[in-house]
């Protein structure tokens, strides 16, 4: 505020008295002011017109109000409200003015800013792609954002008031009102619920919303901003996922994760509710499918068997895929009897000729049975006995269905038992290695001798070799014992006993798939010293049925560094000539079966005479085994056959045997 004298005709009224907030204002002191024109406010540059026009107006009106830019001492500049009026005199005339100022420039920034936050909350509520909303208690919408009105096709006004009740979903109507109910209790909501678009269809939104301030009490005037998200591609996204993680990828069956939760499930429910069974699939010879048609006719001949299962069952029925050619199937709500129905069922059906690329194919499989709650109480033990089941299946032959029996447990754990105790055989040199001589059929001559393991228990004695390999077969132990046996046999057939006959050891299919067999047998041969032409190693026709490029060429490889290969167990029912002329065999052993079967079974002495005489066309020599008769050995003299084996010549013996030299 100051206080000028009255001539107006001056360059601008004199200063008479400035108050305190005026020097603050202007950055001048009282004793500046004071005596100096009101001018002196306005700056060099003022608008002297301006100037005139509010002298007139002072002297009309007798007061002034408007704006005007100013000056302060240190030349910054500010925009200033004037309010003058005039002091009266005694004599009625005017005895000075009374202006007072007010600075704008910080209001007028106030404005601005408070405009600019206007301005980006409106681009805010329409740009953001959330449905955005205000409400009141009581669930009426008091606003909305464009986005709501884009999405459902519902105008802004409509959607007020109890309108947005109208776009969810009916189904999860009840849902959202209870959700806003509890949200006006608890000051928080969060739900996902369907909102219908304009098209009509349904999508699936994340709503969320808190009372403004956050702690306001709840009443009438509390408002509630919302947002409702879009999350329909994220949820069917969390289906997807959730749908693989329980289900197989190739067939869309169940998987083992799904089974689990089954089992679980339904052996929670307890034996005085329900009973089920429990049936364990395996297909046979899954590997001949593969290598006959390849791995996606393989894998269209999977699609086809899980076709067929799914035909098989009710409603509360599942089936899995729990491995490559392996499947579960949980047949609810049913008695032992109605497992066996079903297992006959599916081993007919599975019978029936599958067509693929043009090709008819058929397929087998064996199927192991357990029972709830007779066979067990718990997911897991329900389906260790199945698979004892299926394994007891399976050593029966193709297409055998068997229910568990506790036998197969026990069964179950002596393997383990010998499981363990091979290990420790192997690691205590409880293993030794015999040899049966191989002979010519007329003279008795020797030829070669056959290495054959045995075990040698400390408490139990000699274990059969029938009794020990397939369990070092199926436990992995059969790599690093043929590995012994192989160089043991090899450095026994370098002693003074063999002279210069040929030593035969056996190969599991284990050791071809190790990798490294071909390397194993020259590392053997080196560190022994033998030949390698005194070296034949046996395969079976399992192994070539297998076999793939790389069982091909290890076989050739050892062919080419010398060594002789036989085919061993020929005609005991995987028989194809073509293995004959595939791979590069020297000699072909007929299988004991046969041969023990001539004396009584012409059906066995005409295979034997078969067998010969296609291994001579094919220039390759022939072994018969199991001889233990000399009319066996009369005939296969008269058949040609060129070497003999068996009981009847010589039993198996160590390489320290006198009867080695004969």
């Amino acid at each position: 505020m100051i206080v000028t004298g009255p001539d107006l005709d001056a360059p601008g009224p004199t200063i008479a008295f400035a108050n305190r907030a005026m020097t603050a204002l202007t950055g001048y002191l009282a004793s500046e002011l004071v005596g100096q024109s009101s001018g002196l406010l306005l700056g060099p540059g003022s608008d002297r017109a301006e100037a005139r026009r509010r002298k007139r107006r002072l002297l009309r009106d007798g007061t002034y109000t408007g704006q005007a830019l100013n000056y302060r001492k240190d030349g910054t500049s500010y925009v200033a409200d004037w309010t003058i009026t005039a002091i009266p005199a005694r004599d009625g005339g005017v005895r000075g003015w009374l202006a007072i100022q007010h600075d704008e420039t910080e209001q007028r920034a106030r404005v601005e800013a408070l405009a600019g936050v206007e301005a980006r909350h409106h681009a805010f509520f329409e740009g953001i792609p959330h449905l955005v909303w205000q409400s009141h208690d009581g669930g009426d919408w008091c606003a909305s954002s464009p986005q709501w009105k884009v999405f459902t096709g519902q105008s802004e006004t409509a959607s007020h008031g109890a309108g947005w009740r109208e776009m969810i979903d009916p189904r999860d109507l009840a849902t959202t009102d209870e959700a806003w109910r509890l949200a006006t209790e608890t000051g928080v909501l969060a739900i996902e619920h369907r909102i219908r678009r304009h098209d009509g269809a349904y999508r699936w939104f994340q709503t969320r919303a808190l009372p403004v301030p956050a702690n306001a009490p709840r009443g009438r005037d509390r408002i509630w901003i919302g947002t409702s998200t879009d999350v329909d591609d994220l949820r069917g996204a969390e289906d997807r996922i959730r749908h693989l993680a329980f289900h197989d990828v190739l067939t869309d069956l169940g998987n083992r994760s799904l089974l689990q939760d089954v089992l679980s499930r339904m052996t929670r429910e307890g034996p005085d509710l329900l009973s089920f069974n429990l049936l364990f699939l395996d297909v046979d010879d899954f590997k001949l499918v593969n290598d006959q048609l390849g791995h996606r006719g393989g894998d269209e001949v999977l699609r086809g068997i899980s076709r067929r299962l799914l035909g098989r069952l009710r409603d509360r029925d599942v089936v899995v895929r729990v491995g490559g050619d392996e499947f579960v199937l949980v047949q609810a709500n049913a008695r032992p009897e109605d497992g066996w129905r079903l297992a006959e069922r599916i081993r007919r059906r599975m019978g029936e000729p599958f067509a693929i690329d043009g090709k008819e194919l058929r397929v087998s499989a064996c199927i192991g049975m357990a029972s709830f709650p007779n066979d067990g109480l718990s997911a897991d033990q329900l389906l260790r006995r199945a698979d004892l089941a299926l394994y007891s299946a399976k050593t029966e032959g193709g297409g055998h269905v068997r229910h568990f029996e506790p036998p197969m447990e026990f069964a179950r754990q002596e393997r383990l038992a010998m499981q363990t105790g091979l290990t420790r055989a192997v690691e205590r040199n409880e293993l030794t290695v015999v040899y049966q001589a191989v002979c010519e059929p007329c003279t008795g001559m020797v030829h070669a001798y056959e290495a054959l393991a045995r075990w040698i228990h400390p408490e139990h004695g000699a274990i059969s070799p029938a009794a020990f390999i397939p369990v070092a077969e199926e436990s992995g132990l059969i790599g690093p014992i043929g590995h012994w046996i192989l160089e043991r046999a090899c450095r026994d057939a370098t002693g003074r006993a063999f002279g210069s006959r040929t030593v035969a050891v056996n190969l599991s299919p284990a050791q071809f798939r190790s990798g490294r067999l071909l390397q194993t047998v020259l590392d053997a041969l080196d560190r022994t010293g033998l030949a390698p032409e005194r070296l034949e190693l046996e395969v079976t026709e399992r192994l070539l049925m297998d076999s793939d490029e790389g069982v091909d060429r290890t076989l050739r490889d050892i062919k080419a560094a010398g060594v002789r290969i036989a085919l061993d167990d020929f005609g005991t029912g995987y028989s194809n000539l073509g293995y004959l002329c595939r791979f590069p065999f020297d000699r072909l052993k007929i299988d004991q079966s046969f041969v023990r079967r001539m004396d009584e079974d012409d059906g066995a002495r005409n295979v034997v005479a078969g067998i010969i005489a296609l291994a001579h066309s094919l220039r390759l020599r022939v072994t018969a085994e199991g001889v233990e008769t000399e009319e066996q050995l009369a005939m296969l003299r008269t058949m040609g056959c060129d070497q003999v084996q068996g009981f009847l010549l010589g039993r198996p013996v160590p390489a320290s045997d006198p009867g080695m030299t004969r």
